[in-house]
């Protein structure tokens, strides 16, 4: 991805999403908790990126594009409720063996807003191509009291999510290269077809991708804030 490099770290206070991140602490916390700091946040965006080797401004681009910061205030909340009660039906769904009809407990949920369906496949994407190595490392997934964070569900919690993103992140970089685990540098081109990816297909898509590469752009240039980028 070129001209990176360039892009000014942000150390301010977020914007959007609504303030608060579903986060299985170690100190016992349990969902949901507000104490994550946007620091924070951003340090889980950098080293899920750094693990799983992909661009952590790219991932900054997408956390924005899923987290409009120009939303009001009423529409990122109803917009965390609604992700909440995803997350909430998804993980009931599980307990009852599956009985919730898909369009409740399987839509786009948490911070990155990934659905059960492309989680799964990112998972299946990872263990085919990266075997031996977890999408989320042990440190992040083995919480106190032998918890384990990673639930296989999106939204409860945060760090393994970014975790899951950037794997997800990891897939389509693969995807557009014909590369598994490339390592180069993505023209602009396969840059938006990335973005584009990350949404879907059809006309919506490349909208978000050209939207994304816009705000990638102006970051670049200084005219943008990548809010969830902090180096």
């Amino acid at each position: 991805m070129p001209g990176d490099e360039n892009i000014p770290s942000y150390t301010g206070g977020l914007p959007s999403p609504f303030p608060l991140i579903p986060n299985m602490r170690d100190d016992g916390d349990t969902w949901p908790v507000a104490t994550v700091t946007p620091s924070e946040l951003r340090g889980w965006v950098q080293d899920a990126s750094e693990y799983h080797g992909v661009p952590p401004a790219m991932l900054a681009v997408i956390l924005q594009q899923e987290n409009n910061p120009n939303a009001s205030g009423m529409d990122k909340f109803l917009q965390a409720g609604e992700r909440a009660l995803t997350t909430g039906l998804s993980w009931l769904d599980d307990v009852v063996g599956d009985i919730i009809p898909d369009q409740f407990s399987r839509g786009s949920t948490g911070l990155a807003n990934m659905s059960d369906g492309t989680l799964q496949e990112t998972l299946a994407y990872h263990q085919q191509n990266f075997p031996g190595t977890p999408v989320v490392p042990g440190a992040v997934a083995d919480r106190l009291w032998g918890m384990n964070a990673d639930t296989g569900i999106s939204g409860v919690d945060t760090e393994v999510d970014m975790y899951y993103a950037a794997a997800h992140l990891r897939q389509l970089i693969d995807e557009v290269t014909g590369e598994p685990g490339f390592s180069g540098e993505l023209t602009p081109e396969q840059t938006q077809a990335v973005f584009t990816a990350y949404n879907g297909s059809g006309p919506m898509a490349e909208q978000y991708g050209e939207d994304a590469m816009a705000l990638l752009n102006g970051a670049n240039s200084g005219k943008e804030t990548l809010y969830f980028y902090e180096t």
